[in-house]
């Protein structure tokens, strides 16, 4: 919608403005309050919730702020006079009517009032292309100079991938790039290979279980990349060996190659993984943070045996670990870890499985400071736990347990364990209110990198 376009909205909008503003007026106490904030304010305001969410066949998509218009005349004002509101860009084209797809009138004008502000663009098209799709893109490709992000996916047919090829060697202020990675967009490969401001990168290979061939690497400057989340991705190790400032890494349902050597990250901080056998050909000596999912996979699930790439690992990277995220984790696992982490400060542990080998866990005079378990099994051995814990109380300064509601701590236990509270150790247990206090930071810095 250009300036022209606009005026049927103000004309729609001026009754319920009128309202709003006889409301004002009348003492409201909300409408007085709000009024009382300055633009700038309100302006920030928006871009920290906006653009809010929508739901196309079960699809989510962002939406710019046209709604904003409608609410009063000092909204309007706010919403059509601040780019920063229309940089967010989603042109999803999901096999819908065409009336479903987004308008182009409306993206020329969304392209206008972001005036030149950097762009966080999205473009994917599922289904067969069309006219429209193509015009589309040419009005993004006219603005690519301004990506800062751009999410890249779907099936494209030879012309929109002819279109898409126009944007090498212009993409100066990119900075993320999400890319699913298909046999179908072989022919652009070579595209984001001149990205200077470059760091981080997501990239989803879509395989049949049956596909052999590995790919041909993305041409992208891995020398400076500094976080990689790489999904479902054959051959992952090619494109590592070549990101020695990595910081942060998430490595997800990926294929590793036999005889894959061991790839040295000097710099990696934080390190998410959906399979253990990742860590066979990793060595990272600065790694700080490290997330197992042990049951992604099924053959990983709960077995004893699940866990042989672990330790030696970490005994590889001889690193000081902070922070150790386990999850769908059998307990006898933790016991051949813990005892090559004594730097350990965090521990959170997810288990589905027997708690009875608390009391095999190894009683070592660590540094933890905050434990987390989270069970999710039949029964928990609810002694053994104990012990677990005051075994480290000298250092402990924050304990929550959640237990499902099939498996609550036993009435002594659970009383014992409170008894521990005190002034430099809080426990929570079975307490999912308080996980947005004590916990917030522990489990942010745990959580995986998506």
């Amino acid at each position: 919608m250009s300036d022209t376009e606009i005026q049927p909205i103000e004309r729609s909008a001026d009754s319920s403005v009128a309202g709003e503003d006889s409301r004002d007026s009348s003492g409201s106490a909300g409408f007085t309050a709000l009024g009382r904030v300055s633009t700038e304010i309100l302006c920030e305001m928006f871009r920290s919730t906006l653009p809010h969410k929508r739901q196309y066949h079960g699809v989510t998509h962002n939406t710019p702020p046209w709604r904003i218009a409608l609410v009063s005349k000092r909204w309007r004002e706010c919403a059509l006079g601040d780019a920063l509101l229309w940089t967010t860009v989603e042109v999803s084209c999901l096999g819908l009517q065409l009336s479903e797809c987004y308008p182009l009138a409306a993206l020329k004008t969304q392209i206008l009032r972001s005036k030149n502000a950097p762009l966080d663009v999205t473009f994917i098209i599922v289904g067969r292309s069309c006219a429209h799709n193509s015009s589309l893109l040419e009005v993004l490709i006219r603005e690519s100079h301004r990506w800062e992000g751009l999410d890249l996916g779907g099936t494209m047919d030879p012309e929109i991938l002819l279109v898409l090829a126009r944007i090498r060697g212009r993409l100066q202020l990119l900075k993320y790039l999400e890319i699913q990675w298909s046999p179908n967009v072989l022919g652009i490969r070579d595209i984001f290979g001149v990205a200077p401001q470059l760091q981080r990168v997501v990239l989803t290979q879509n395989r049949h279980d049956d596909e052999a061939e590995v790919l041909p690497i993305l041409s992208v400057p891995w020398s400076q990349i500094t976080h990689l989340h790489a999904w479902d991705f054959i051959g992952v190790s090619r494109v590592l060996c070549q990101t020695k400032i990595l910081v942060e890494c998430t490595l997800q349902n990926g294929v590793v190659l036999p005889g894959t050597p061991i790839v040295l990250l000097p710099r990696l901080r934080r390190l998410s993984v959906s399979d253990n056998k990742f860590l066979e050909f990793l060595e990272t000596p600065n790694l700080e943070y490290l997330f197992i999912d042990f049951g992604w996979r099924l053959d990983n699930f709960d077995t004893e045996n699940s866990v042989p790439y672990v330790p030696a690992f970490l005994r590889r990277s001889q690193c000081q670990l902070k922070g150790l995220t386990l999850y769908n984790c059998c307990l006898a696992n933790l016991n051949p870890i813990l005892r090559v982490v004594p730097s350990l400060l965090h521990l959170y542990v997810h288990t589905n499985g027997s708690t009875t080998h608390f009391q095999d866990l190894p009683n070592i005079d660590g540094s933890l400071e905050s434990i987390h378990f989270t069970f999710d099994v039949a029964s928990c051995h609810s002694e053994s736990l104990y012990n677990f814990i005051v075994g480290r109380r000298r250092t402990l300064k924050l304990l929550s347990i959640w237990a499902d509601s099939r498996s609550p701590l036993s009435p002594d236990v659970k009383e014992r364990l409170l008894a521990l509270r005190s002034d430099d150790l809080d426990v929570l247990l079975d307490d999912a209110t308080r996980w947005s206090g004590p916990l917030a930071k522990l489990t942010k810095d745990m959580e995986p990198m998506y």
